[in-house]
């Protein structure tokens, strides 16, 4: 799934923008609805090839933030004010693990607080020349996560010396680019 479009830096920096992290995360749910509703359809060729009680969500900086706020608010039964009918689009849907990679954290603060997770695998991702996310946002996210015990749970986090944001392997390219339409540009070692 593509949010790029909410990706709107100078807008957000200034707070022209606001909403963008919750519909991150509202976005991804929806995705997951229109599959669980396509899986559910004997006429769909998804129909019956989609586990949706056993879902697993990888996203990348803004989008790493977004897979915890889904899950969030998948766990707390949807967005504020949502109807009941609205709420129940999302039964039968089951986040069970997340994969974030260099993922901002904070933007989203229900009732002021950072978005805290409940028996969900979560492995985080950051590279230590990050110039977008700076910090190990993901750890604070890592650390929210709680285990009741009721299913065996894992959560793990990785620091990966000299990846930067994009560019996790050799492959991906030799420079980072620190904001678009920039011209520094650091180099990795």
């Amino acid at each position: 799934m593509d949010a790029n479009f909410l990706n709107t830096c100078p807008l957000d920096r200034s707070g022209g923008l606001r909403g963008v992290e919750t519909a991150r995360g509202w976005l991804l749910l929806e995705h997951l609805r229109v599959w669980d509703e396509w899986n559910r359809d004997p006429s769909n060729p998804f129909a019956g090839k989609v586990d949706t009680e056993n879902i697993g969500l990888i996203g990348h900086s803004r989008g790493g933030e977004a897979i915890a706020v889904a899950t969030y608010l998948s766990q707390r039964g949807g967005l504020p004010g949502e109807t009941a009918t609205e709420v129940a689009a999302y039964d039968g849907i089951a986040i069970r693990s997340l994969l974030a990679l260099a993922p901002s954290d904070g933007q989203y603060l229900p009732d002021d607080d950072p978005v805290r997770l409940q028996d969900v695998n979560y492995l985080v991702i950051q590279g230590s020349h990050d110039v977008d996310v700076n910090t190990f946002g993901g750890l604070n996210q890592y650390e929210r996560i709680d285990f009741t015990g009721a299913e065996p749970n894992v959560k793990s986090a990785l620091y990966i010396g000299h990846a930067d944001h994009s560019h996790f392997n050799s492959r991906w390219g030799r420079w980072a680019t620190a904001f678009p339409n920039t011209s520094w540009t650091p180099e990795r070692s």
